[in-house]
């Protein structure tokens, strides 16, 4: 059996390329910015989805378990982003929903959807199925529904509906919406702490 271990700070020797990120922190429940400051991780904090909408560089992440149905308007703003060029990173929404992307321009040159594979994409090490204390990693899943003519994809309580949506755009920005619950939790083990610092990086890619 292969046994691995783990720094419990996975951030340790990173501060410094995590301050080039310009991470702007949107967290109206304040349980993800409680996380970055037990981590010393460095962020600026946005009071309301108007102030993300000036947004122009750095990085976006939504704190987990926001309701998207209560700040209308909120998801379409953080596609806009991505589309503009900044890296988006919505975790583990409570409702609501996205629109399908490809519906404007510019048009998105991919668009993921996936499950608990991605975990070992992101980092063959961690631990995909089992590492929440009652064995359900997700905290959210996306379902595919229809709004009129358009596609929506909705916040579904898990086991339903994907784990991940993943959108690139042309201009660099990419859209990131994380159904595992990594806030939630965090002092479960090392899984929840390295996927965070997986996912940074891989909204850094460009």
């Amino acid at each position: 059996r292969i046994v691995r271990l783990f720094p419990s700070d996975p951030f340790v020797d990173r501060r410094k390329w995590l301050g080039s990120l310009g991470i702007v922190l949107y967290d109206p429940k304040g349980e993800t910015e409680a996380v970055c400051k037990a981590h010393d991780l460095p962020y600026r904090l946005v009071g309301t989805p108007a102030a993300l909408s000036e947004v122009g560089q750095g990085t976006v992440v939504i704190g987990e378990g926001l309701s998207l149905e209560d700040r209308r308007g909120l998801a379409e703003t953080l596609l806009q982003l991505a589309a503009g060029g900044v890296p988006v990173l919505c975790l583990a929404p409570a409702s609501g929903s996205f629109p399908f992307p490809g519906g404007g321009d510019p048009q998105p040159r991919r668009v993921v959807l996936g499950g608990c594979e991605v975990i070992r994409e992101l980092d063959k090490r961690l631990d995909a199925d089992a590492w929440a204390p009652d064995g359900r990693v997700a905290a959210a899943g996306l379902e595919l529904s229809t709004a009129g003519r358009g596609a929506l994809l909705s916040v579904a309580p898990p086991p339903r509906g994907w784990r991940w949506l993943e959108v690139v755009y042309p201009q660099g920005g990419r859209l990131i919406v994380c159904g595992f619950g990594i806030v939630q939790h965090w002092d479960a083990g090392p899984t929840p702490r390295w996927l965070l610092l997986r996912i940074l990086e891989r909204l850094s890619e460009g």
